[in-house]
């Protein structure tokens, strides 16, 4: 039995809801990557992940709030309350997602219910705490990493997230008679 959960982006949204986040930072696997997913096994690879985080580099838990998965799905890690281990010198305050995938250049693709997934979670932050508070790995201070991947241009994703409010069904108000 794992301590962790599979749900859906609207329940990692809810469960988001009572906490306080000033950063959002968003990683990619490198390793494993898609071809490691079989559709099933998203349990086995959060605990395997775990156990490198824990049992080789010595945290004290996994160093992500939650892993997403190539089929949209989130998993979740360590304790939303605990400060991740992400991005040197910013992880107070921040929510950490890590992307199972090799998102540099013609490697794993970043498309379809993964990077719905991930724009859907970034828009709910944006509009929380603000776009600028969205931070690739890559930009933090004195990273030399390409994560979340080469292939994924920072500009462009934020356009995207930020589209996602055009998309939203507009509520009508009905006429009185």
């Amino acid at each position: 039995m794992s301590e962790f959960k599979v749900v859906s982006k609207e329940e990692l949204k809810k469960m988001l809801e009572g906490f306080t986040f000033k950063q959002l930072h968003i990683h990619h696997t490198w390793k494993p990557d898609h071809s490691n997913f079989d559709g099933n096994n998203h349990l086995t690879l959060q605990n395997n992940m775990r156990n490198y985080h824990v049992n080789t580099r010595g945290w004290s838990a996994i160093g992500q709030h939650v892993t997403l998965m190539p089929d949209g799905q989130y998993v979740t890690g360590r304790p939303f309350g605990k400060t991740p281990a992400s991005i040197k010198g910013w992880n107070t305050g921040a929510f950490a997602i890590e992307m199972l995938g090799n998102f540099d250049t013609g490697n794993d693709p970043f498309d379809k219910a993964q990077k719905e997934s991930i724009l859907y979670i970034a828009n709910y932050f944006g509009e929380k705490i603000g776009y600028d508070n969205v931070k690739f790995h890559r930009e933090g201070p004195g990273v030399s990493k390409s994560c979340p991947g080469t292939a994924i241009d920072k500009a462009e994703f934020i356009k995207e997230a930020t589209d996602l409010n055009k998309k939203a069904p507009r509520r009508v108000k009905e006429l009185e008679l």
